[in-house]
Order: C-alpha cells, then sequence, then structure tokens
C-alpha cells in the first residue's frame, strides 16, 4: 500500500500546510521536497492529488467536465485520504499534510498527532482570495469553487492564531507576487 521507502521515525514529524485553495501550497510542498527541506520519504496527505490519480475521477473529467468530476469524486477521494492518513500516523511515518488546514478538524488532527509524540512544523502560505480564484481557474486538472476559497479563507483566519500556540514551528510565506513566489515574511 506504501511505497517501501517510507519507514516508521523515532521522532516523526508533520509537515502541515496551511493556506487556501490555489495559494501555492503544493508547489511549495514540492519544491521544499526537492530542495531537502521536507523529506522526500513522506506520506503526502493530499486528497486532491489522491482524486487526480483514480482512473475515474480521470475519466469523468474527460466525459463530464472538471465541475462535475469534482462534485462526483471529492468525497470518496477524501476518504481514501483519512484511511491513508491514518495508517501512515499509525506506522510513525513522517506526513506532509498539504491541505488548507481551514477546518476544525484539521486543528484536531494536528493537535492528536502532536499529543502521539509528533512535532508540527507549519507552513502558512498568504495569498489574497482574487489572486488565489484567478490561479484556480487556470488549474486543467481539478475544479476549485470560488465560495469555497472565501469560506476556508475566512475559516483559516479563526484557526491560525490557535496553530501558532500549537505548532512547534510555525513559518509564514506570502504567494502574492509571481515574481517573488514564496517570500518569507
Amino acid at each position: 500500500m506504501f511505497p517501501p521507502e517510507l519507514r516508521p521515525s523515532a521522532k516523526p514529524t508533520v509537515y502541515a500546510m496551511a493556506g487556501i485553495p490555489a495559494a501555492g501550497k503544493s508547489t511549495f510542498v514540492s519544491v521544499a521536497q526537492d530542495k531537502g527541506d521536507f523529506p522526500k520519504a513522506a506520506f503526502v496527505f493530499n486528497p486532491d492529488l489522491v482524486m487526480t490519480y483514480l482512473p475515474e475521477y480521470q475519466r469523468a473529467v474527460l466525459q463530464e467536465g472538471l465541475e462535475p468530476a469534482f462534485i462526483e469524486w471529492e468525497m470518496p477521494a477524501r476518504a481514501l485520504s483519512h484511511e491513508l492518513f491514518e495508517e501512515a500516523a499509525s506506522r510513525r511515518f513522517d506526513i506532509i499534510k498539504d491541505m488548507a488546514c481551514a477546518r476544525e478538524e484539521n486543528f484536531r488532527m494536528l493537535q492528536a498527532l502532536k499529543q502521539a509524540g509528533y512535532k508540527v512544523k507549519m507552513f502558512y502560505i498568504a495569498i489574497d482570495a482574487a489572486m488565489a480564484i484567478q490561479r484556480s481557474k487556470t488549474r486543467s486538472s481539478r475544479h476549485t469553487p470560488e465560495a469555497l476559497i472565501h469560506e476556508r479563507q475566512a475559516a483559516l483566519q479563526g484557526l491560525l492564531p490557535r496553530y501558532r500556540v500549537l505548532a512547534d514551528e510555525f513559518h509564514i510565506f506570502d504567494n502574492n507576487d509571481p515574481e517573488q513566489p514564496h517570500r518569507p515574511v
């Protein structure tokens, strides 16, 4: 089920991304892994990524379009992702949580990992909602409803102060300027 390079860690870490949809979280993760800032041998918890890998989702995209495929496959992909996450956490793998972290359940999940001995490193990617909406419209692999971006932005603002207290490390990056992506704040 998991690649053989994933190994339990005596001191596991969760690298938790936070930011609204289309903020640039997955790009940040990819660059951080390439640079060695995040481990390559970590479980990446990202329901959108799981969804895009599902052959059924790909067929739905071709036959029905991005929005109907998203509506049909978002929840099954989320459920599968959560099952894989639970297994990865029980095996004490390092985890990269590549999600918005804009829901109370995300906070509780990170809180539970910390209580289980995980170190929590949080990376907040700040971006204006208008910029995120513009970026989301250029995606060819998945649909993101505009209302979801606004909803997650409001929810995240309420959670960020709590994440600052919970996290062992808390980093902020501004991703509004394409000339200076992921600029540390």
